[in-house]
């Protein structure tokens, strides 16, 4: 099927975008608690969220409109309760001397109002597509600053930084030894996110510059910043590193640096094609000048 371009222009698709690297966030630093109700409910939504909420944006992206109206505002309406009670819930556990301090359930909770949040403003875009009959779309950019439709480097940074890197540092957040591995992984996965978060967003509204040769540097750094990453992780593994989160976060580090490379490979074809970016300017061709030249013959 193809892929409506134009998608990327609605608020609502950044939205679910959001939900699912919000989601994701909220309930990995307590997944350790498994077994405990208040974290399993945290997992729950987070899981779900992260599940149905990247399965819609798809939807969006193919030109699935069924998906859009009642069925996004029952599954909004729904996890909007869902999220408020998790977040209330994990909150009400600060209050507890031996849990309270927990940087994890710190961050946690604090991931799970912000989702929370996004639900809020997802019902309101829902209602507000109900009552209008069509889908609230943001401005197209003016004409003389699009940078092409978005391809295949814009899925692969998505895929890479919203869900492998999250993983990859969220995950070992709370961990002092191996402290120098740990950090430059953290490092490597919360910059990594930044940067092409903000490339993404400019995708999105036809920033030429961020296409071609920027792109293409940025790509470049982080394929090898994230094969150091994964090979630190590694070796942690292989001197004991035994622990769940730790072998998480290695294999997550070696997925982003693979979908690193493909974004390397998308972004070189891009700029040997020289397809991304702005249009060259150049002289008015001979045969665009008034012929006044003829007139004086």
């Amino acid at each position: 099927m193809p892929v409506d371009s134009s998608a990327m222009r609605t608020p609502h698709f950044w939205l679910r975008v959001a939900q699912v690297v919000f989601g994701i966030i909220a309930f990995a630093p307590v997944a350790e608690g498994a077994g405990y109700s208040r974290y399993d409910f945290a997992i729950f939504c987070g899981v779900t969220t992260m599940l149905l909420s990247l399965a819609l944006a798809i939807c969006y992206l193919l030109g699935i409109n069924k998906v859009k109206g009642l069925v996004s505002l029952v599954y909004d309406g729904v996890w909007f309760i869902f999220w408020l009670s998790c977040a209330a819930a994990l909150s009400n556990m600060l209050s507890w001397s031996w849990w309270g301090s927990s940087s994890r359930l710190q961050a946690s909770v604090a991931f799970s109002w912000l989702t929370w949040f996004l639900f809020i403003g997802a019902v309101v875009l829902d209602v507000m597509d109900m009552r209008s009959g069509g889908t609230v779309v943001l401005e197209a950019p003016a004409p003389g600053g699009k940078a092409g439709p978005p391809t295949g480097a814009v899925a692969l940074p998505a895929s890479s930084v919203m869900i492998c890197a999250i993983v990859a540092f969220a995950t070992i957040v709370d961990y002092d030894d191996f402290s120098s591995k740990i950090r430059y992984t953290m490092f490597v996965g919360i910059t990594g996110f930044i940067i092409a978060f903000f490339m993404l967003v400019a995708y999105a509204v036809g920033v030429s510059a961020a296409r071609g040769i920027i792109a293409l540097v940025l790509d470049a750094l982080w394929v090898v910043f994230w094969l150091a990453a994964a090979a630190s992780m590694s070796d942690i593994v292989a001197d004991g590193g035994t622990n769940s989160n730790i072998k998480a976060s290695c294999a997550f580090s070696w997925i982003a640096w693979f979908l690193w490379i493909g974004s390397l490979v998308i972004s070189v074809m891009d700029w040997r094609s020289g397809s991304p970016g702005p249009a060259p300017t150049t002289a008015p061709p001979a045969a665009a000048i008034p012929n006044s030249s003829v007139s004086m013959v």
